[in-house]
């Protein structure tokens, strides 16, 4: 992307992410809640507040990891919680589970461990970043 085009982009996201966070996260929510759909809850405390949220996300389980990518880069509040908690729970398909060991690594790393499928879908230029987690034991 040109540098000219990058605080445009970056504007655009903003709205993205207003958008998303008060209006289409409510609906994925719910989605996810019904097993419909290829959504996720990661469920974190919030660090300065305590506070329990619940964040919608595209999680693809592979053997005991979890593989998350993270569109608006690895500044984001949901995942900055994940990180300073040292882990979360996540809601897949009616199943929650403990994920500890938060890593943030390259795209290209992440989706060499994702199957064909999965991999198409998430192989895309804003995707530079994913969260892995390792689900634990018990």
């Amino acid at each position: 992307m040109k540098a000219s085009n990058r605080p445009t982009r970056r504007i655009f996201l903003n709205y993205v992410r207003h958008f998303n966070k008060h209006i289409l996260n409510r609906i994925v929510l719910w989605l996810a809640y019904k097993g419909i759909g290829p959504y996720s809850v990661v469920t974190h405390r919030g660090r300065r507040s305590g506070r329990i949220y619940k964040t919608p996300v595209l999680a693809s389980h592979v053997e005991d990891q979890i593989y998350i990518p993270l569109p608006y880069g690895d500044q984001v509040d949901w995942l900055r919680n994940v990180i300073a908690q040292s882990g979360c729970m996540v809601f897949c398909k009616g199943e929650e589970t403990t994920a500890m060991d938060p890593e943030v690594i390259e795209a290209e790393v992440a989706l060499s461990f994702l199957p064909e499928g999965r991999r198409n879908l998430l192989d895309r230029p804003e995707v530079e970043k994913f969260l892995r987690l390792t689900r634990s034991e018990g």
